[in-house]
């Protein structure tokens, strides 16, 4: 965390969840000699957050509010394109900025995807099982990787997000009382 940090609770009178004006503010962090094209950039973020970001459209009169609420939304915010990326941690507790009173922290940042570099951590592995009573032979490919940021003064995130809060899950008692 040595680039562009911004605190996600730290925009007065905004919760931690994902905002318009965040992505705003996300976009003016970066300095300004890597805004010049910012279609070659691109917005990261857990999928899970990006249906957040979806919601914020839905609600707006408009034909992308509409488009959103009835079929695919166009993934950017103005011309960057956004990247929903399905493993970025949801539930990280202590982050950058602050300890997290729930385990829904995430982030979100924007760079090029050329900054980004990719790098084997373990050898890959091939395992095979073997379920007998279905004669069946897996293969499992087993491979641990870590992305790194090339220039960190390119890159800018917002630390300490968190999901829109959803409805508690039932317990399988309390449905049988039903």
């Amino acid at each position: 965390q040595q680039g562009n940090v911004l605190d996600g609770g730290g925009f007065a009178g905004e919760d931690r969840t994902v905002s318009f004006h965040k992505l705003n503010c996300l976009f003016r962090a970066l300095p300004t000699k890597y805004r010049t094209t910012p279609e070659a950039l691109r917005i990261f973020m857990a999928s899970d957050m990006w249906y957040d970001y979806a919601e914020l459209h839905q609600g707006r009169q408009t034909d992308l509010g509409d488009s959103a609420y009835h079929g695919p939304l166009a993934s950017r915010h103005f011309t960057t394109p956004i990247v929903p990326v399905a493993l970025l941690p949801t539930n990280i507790r202590n982050c950058g900025c602050a300890s997290l009173s729930a385990a829904t922290g995430s982030f979100i940042f924007i760079t090029e995807p050329s900054n980004l570099v990719l790098g084997i951590e373990k050898n890959i592995t091939f395992e095979r099982w073997r379920d007998a009573p279905r004669h069946l032979t897996w293969l499992i490919w087993t491979i641990r990787f870590d992305a790194l940021v090339f220039n960190e003064d390119a890159t800018a995130m917002i630390d300490c997000m968190q999901l829109d809060t959803c409805a508690t899950a039932c317990t399988p008692e309390a449905l049988a009382e039903i």
